[in-house]
């Protein structure tokens, strides 16, 4: 006897429920999506100034911080020293202070898996996207951490050397983001 509610066995392939694409997956290339990705994601990001501000003020508040530690800090060879650790430590924190875009990957979370389902766009494209969004906020933040710190502490005044010290924190930030980003 055949219950009354039971189901029928059918064989379907995957081939006919849903056919293979034709061609490629995706609908623009790598430099298309990139694009898309800045101009419609990134622009709005920063035209936030809450998102700008969490990126630069952090950054420069530690550099207002050691700023008044160091503030004047004697021309000897024990002042140097302290100088120059300052520095070594100022540019290790940088990196530390790269946390603020993981909060950002964590609420975008769902959006990405759900645009990575429908094949919006590649991985490698939104990768490539955060990390150029970073890139000016990372910058001004760098900019800010060396307008404060770099004159407060006494350092040689000079452009080149300030700007140097400047290139030289933001590669440090964006080292620790773009490392952040991939162990994320």
């Amino acid at each position: 006897p055949r219950q009354p509610h039971a189901r029928a066995w059918s064989w379907v392939s995957v081939q006919e429920v849903e056919p293979a694409p034709m061609g490629r997956e995706f609908a623009n290339g790598l430099a298309g999506e990139v694009w898309c990705l800045l101009r419609y994601r990134t622009w709005l990001k920063l035209k936030r100034p809450y998102f700008v501000l969490t990126r630069c003020v952090p950054i420069t508040a530690v550099g207002a911080i050691y700023a008044s530690f160091f503030w004047q800090t004697p021309v000897t060879p024990m002042g140097s020293f302290t100088v120059s650790g300052l520095l070594f430590v100022s540019v290790s924190l940088s990196g530390f202070l790269a946390v603020a875009p993981f909060e950002d990957l964590k609420n975008e979370l769902p959006k990405v898996k759900t645009d990575r389902r429908d094949q919006y766009y590649r991985s490698l494209s939104y990768s490539v996207e955060k990390v150029l969004q970073e890139v000016p906020t990372n910058a001004l933040g760098a900019l800010g951490f060396t307008a404060v710190a770099y004159w407060a502490v006494g350092l040689w005044p000079a452009a080149p050397a300030f700007f140097f010290l400047t290139l030289v924190v933001f590669v440090c930030t964006m080292n620790a983001t773009a490392l952040g980003f991939a162990l994320a």
